[in-house]
């Protein structure tokens, strides 16, 4: 068979009959399966090479968080190092893979983020939709159609001021990649992981309001009569027309990001009014005004994990809430490694987990437990 066939195998680019011709080619003979795992462990050395270049160690940013102790110092020099690292089989690879006598899970068994989502209708039923083409029917007979990259509403007529309100929730689970919510009026949402996103099927009155839990990438249509409102526990949003992002985890600041247009963001009596290139934090009952880059606020919609100026524990609080694991960084100062770049979120976990080990200077194995321990 020839490699270029195998590489396309490799990057699920076969319909499934040729898959599956495939793996009957690999088990004809112990040849063919040599040559298997031969461009297997190629492609695989490749594709992580590729991935490794886009993300580096970020030193000046670890010298200003760890500041210039000797003891610091020496860690940055550490994690500097590892960057540099090029492993040369798969191998050699730090993450553990496999079930041992230590009694750790196949990690490599833990696929990519799949575009999937919860929509829990107005009479409490749940549907697990983003397979397919899919339609249906609200009791007040709005349409609603899903497909692979999410689902649209149609409501069969225009709600007037006064009518009763009935409610969708789309929910997304920890463990899978962002869907996208067309909302009535044609403003569309993006849902990351471990998010919640409730809304009428249709607007009536003078505003267009929804409720987020979790993290969500808005594009609104302007209104200037209806202006469009973000609710989440502690915060309120209100823009007219624009694109902005709100993460809004629990147990995390509320970050509220403009890339266009207007936002005014209300919290525990105080008030900040954002520009494009702006974003407030919500910590403690305060608002904190800062410039930042907006739009790698923005990439996780389009399948990027955007790591610039971010901390190993930060990144593996994304990762986790992605892949739906757990990580154990006791013991380790995982704080202190600073990285720059991004990450696809169409990779499996054991090619991002590679990836962090090649530039983090860390390694990682999978107890029987699931918890993913982080080590040096």
């Amino acid at each position: 068979m020839k490699t270029s066939e195998l590489y396309e195998y490799f990057n699920g680019e076969l319909p499934p009959h040729e898959c599956e011709r495939v793996l009957v080619w690999a088990a004809a003979s112990e040849a063919n399966s040599r040559q298997y795992e031969r461009v297997k462990e190629e492609y695989f050395m490749a594709r992580l090479a590729t991935r490794a270049q886009m993300i580096t160690c970020d030193r000046a940013a670890m010298r200003r968080r760890l500041g210039t102790g000797p003891r610091r110092r020496k860690r940055l020099r550490v994690a500097a190092a590892a960057a540099a690292v090029l492993l040369a089989a798969a191998g050699g690879l730090w993450v553990r893979f496999g079930v041992g006598e230590s009694g750790e899970w196949d990690l490599a068994s833990v696929e990519r983020p799949a575009n999937r989502a919860i929509i829990e209708f107005s009479d409490g039923r749940r549907q697990m939709v983003g397979e397919g083409l899919e339609q249906f029917v609200e009791r007040n007979g709005t349409l609603l159609s899903v497909d692979d990259d999410g689902v649209a509403y149609r409501p069969v007529s225009e709600a007037s001021e006064g009518q009763q309100e009935i409610f969708n929730k789309v929910i997304v689970l920890r463990g899978h990649d962002f869907f996208r919510v067309t909302l009535p009026d044609g403003s569309r949402v993006w849902l990351n992981s471990d998010s919640r996103l409730e809304y009428p099927v249709e607007f009536g009155g003078r505003r267009r309001e929804v409720t987020l839990s979790g993290e969500g990438y808005f594009e609104v249509v302007a209104d200037a009569e209806r202006p469009f409102v973000v609710r989440t526990e502690s915060q309120t949003a209100t823009v007219l027309g624009t694109e902005f992002n709100i993460s809004a985890y629990d147990g995390e600041p509320v970050a509220t990001t403009l890339l266009s247009g207007s936002v005014r963001v209300e919290a525990s009596g105080c008030e900040a009014v954002l520009e494009p290139g702006q974003q407030s934090l919500l910590e403690a009952g305060a608002i904190e005004v800062r410039a930042v880059n907006a739009e790698r606020f923005a990439q996780w919609c389009r399948g990027v994990i955007n790591i610039d100026d971010m901390s190993m524990a930060e990144i593996l609080k994304i990762v986790a809430r992605k892949y739906d694991v757990a990580f154990d960084g006791q013991g380790i100062e995982i704080e202190d490694i600073i990285l720059c770049g991004s990450i696809p979120t169409s990779e499996k976990l054991s090619t991002v987990l590679a990836i962090l080990t090649r530039v983090g200077d860390v390694k990682f194995k999978m107890k029987r437990d699931g918890e993913i321990k982080v080590f040096r």
